[in-house]
């Protein structure tokens, strides 16, 4: 008889360790789900942030685009390809109503409706009348560039139209 009644609180110690075992393991698979999940919401959240920040950095870039090309007289669409950084996702390119192409950078940093245009090339005049570069900023003028053509008749600009 005393061997039964080792083996019966045995028994009952070896069942109280299965199951504390057993709610341990879901204990550690529950911890971990919610890790995960934790986890999950603080990488997104990292993610839109940085989003926010690469929108304020494009931002801030078309907005001085805008002022050197309106200070300065130079295209708008080269200053674009210029001043882009090289891991830019976004098309350098300008849409037909003058504001800049939000789409994917698919080839050579345009995207599939700009990476042919030959609108790069041709020099853009305001409506005032003032002739745009059609190559890179800074650079030596150019003979085949219509405002370094004006600018070398002209050497001496106004302090309004630099300020």
């Amino acid at each position: 008889m005393s061997a039964q009644q080792k083996t019966i609180p045995e028994q009952i110690e070896g069942i109280i360790n299965r199951e504390v075992q057993r709610l341990v393991a879901i204990e550690k698979k529950e911890a971990r789900e919610e890790f995960r999940q934790k986890e999950k919401e603080i990488r997104e959240a990292c993610k839109e942030e940085l989003r926010k920040k690469e929108e304020e950095g494009y931002e801030y870039m078309i907005s001085v685009i805008e002022k050197v090309h309106t200070l300065y007289g130079v295209s708008r669409r080269k200053l674009r390809v210029d001043l882009a950084r090289d891991n830019d996702t976004k098309c350098k390119g300008i849409k037909k109503n003058g504001k800049y192409c939000t789409n994917k950078a698919t080839k050579d940093g345009y995207c599939c409706f700009h990476v042919n245009d030959p609108r790069p090339s041709t020099p853009i005049c305001l409506p005032a009348g003032v002739l745009l570069h059609n190559h890179p900023f800074p650079s030596p003028m150019r003979a085949d560039c219509e405002a370094c053509n004006a600018m070398r008749n002209n050497e001496v600009r106004g302090l309004g139209s630099i300020m």
